[in-house]
């Protein structure tokens, strides 16, 4: 899960530990209110894709894959 110089990024550390699984490198955390700064579980919403989240973006749909 981490970058290539071994930062992992504390949303995504976040949303792992809620699903008790590592993200894997193609999923994408999205943070609701667009503030990167707030990483609580209720701002964040994972995507499989990047695709999918731009996609979220324009037209609300599709779904994320999980959220609170």
């Amino acid at each position: 899960m981490a970058r290539t110089d071994g930062y992992v990024m504390q949303h995504r550390l976040m949303v792992a530990k809620a699903l008790g699984r590592c993200l894997l490198r193609s999923e994408v955390v999205h943070h609701m209110n667009h503030d990167s700064r707030d990483n609580r579980l209720e701002n964040l919403m994972l995507f499989a894709t990047n695709s999918d989240h731009k996609k979220y973006e324009a037209t609300g749909s599709p779904a994320p894959i999980w959220s609170l």
